[in-house]
Protein backbone atom coordinates (compact mmCIF):
# COMPACT_ATOMS: atom_id res chain seq x y z
CA UNK A 1 0.00 0.00 0.00
CA UNK A 2 1.21 3.31 -0.97
CA UNK A 3 1.56 5.70 1.82
CA UNK A 4 1.55 9.40 0.82
CA UNK A 5 1.34 12.41 2.91
CA UNK A 6 -2.18 14.06 3.95
CA UNK A 7 -4.07 15.93 0.72
CA UNK A 8 -3.33 13.92 -1.97
CA UNK A 9 -5.75 12.32 -4.32
CA UNK A 10 -6.85 9.03 -5.19
CA UNK A 11 -8.55 7.48 -8.39
CA UNK A 12 -8.70 6.05 -11.15
CA UNK A 13 -9.91 5.42 -15.31
CA UNK A 14 -12.21 3.16 -16.31
CA UNK A 15 -14.80 2.27 -19.21
CA UNK A 16 -16.93 -0.44 -18.81
CA UNK A 17 -15.67 -1.66 -15.41
CA UNK A 18 -16.84 -0.83 -12.53
CA UNK A 19 -14.51 1.80 -10.50
CA UNK A 20 -15.00 1.53 -6.66
CA UNK A 21 -13.75 4.02 -3.76
CA UNK A 22 -12.92 2.48 -0.58
CA UNK A 23 -12.13 5.04 2.69
CA UNK A 24 -12.14 5.05 6.40
CA UNK A 25 -14.56 7.02 7.85
CA UNK A 26 -11.46 8.75 9.70
CA UNK A 27 -10.61 9.09 5.53
CA UNK A 28 -6.88 8.42 6.46
CA UNK A 29 -6.56 5.77 4.64
CA UNK A 30 -8.46 5.40 1.22
CA UNK A 31 -8.37 2.84 -2.00
CA UNK A 32 -9.33 2.92 -5.86
CA UNK A 33 -10.18 -0.61 -7.11
CA UNK A 34 -11.21 -1.09 -10.79
CA UNK A 35 -13.54 -4.26 -10.52
CA UNK A 36 -13.93 -5.75 -14.69
CA UNK A 37 -15.53 -9.22 -14.59
CA UNK A 38 -12.22 -10.58 -13.67
CA UNK A 39 -11.77 -8.92 -11.16
CA UNK A 40 -14.70 -9.43 -9.79
CA UNK A 41 -15.07 -12.84 -9.68
CA UNK A 42 -11.58 -12.74 -8.14
CA UNK A 43 -13.15 -10.58 -5.12
CA UNK A 44 -10.39 -7.38 -5.64
CA UNK A 45 -12.70 -5.37 -3.90
CA UNK A 46 -12.51 -7.66 -0.93
CA UNK A 47 -9.17 -7.85 -1.09
CA UNK A 48 -8.61 -4.32 -0.72
CA UNK A 49 -10.88 -3.83 2.28
CA UNK A 50 -8.80 -6.58 3.40
CA UNK A 51 -5.64 -4.59 2.96
CA UNK A 52 -6.91 -1.68 4.09
CA UNK A 53 -8.13 -3.42 7.84
CA UNK A 54 -4.13 -4.87 8.00
CA UNK A 55 -3.24 -1.47 7.65
CA UNK A 56 -5.37 0.38 10.98
CA UNK A 57 -8.74 0.06 9.06
CA UNK A 58 -11.12 -2.54 9.68
CA UNK A 59 -14.11 -3.72 7.69
CA UNK A 60 -16.94 -1.76 9.79
CA UNK A 61 -14.87 1.60 9.19
CA UNK A 62 -15.02 1.31 5.83
CA UNK A 63 -17.13 3.11 3.03
CA UNK A 64 -17.55 2.27 -0.43
CA UNK A 65 -18.83 4.76 -3.39
CA UNK A 66 -19.74 2.68 -6.75
CA UNK A 67 -19.20 4.39 -9.98
CA UNK A 68 -21.33 3.73 -12.99
CA UNK A 69 -20.35 0.69 -15.21
CA UNK A 70 -21.73 -1.04 -18.29
CA UNK A 71 -25.06 -3.02 -17.40
CA UNK A 72 -25.59 -7.11 -18.39
CA UNK A 73 -27.56 -6.12 -21.04
CA UNK A 74 -24.45 -3.99 -22.71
Amino acid sequence: MDRRPPGHWVGIRTADCVPVLLADVDGRRVAAVHSGWRGTEARVVARAVEVLGRSGSPAERCRAAIGPCIGRCC
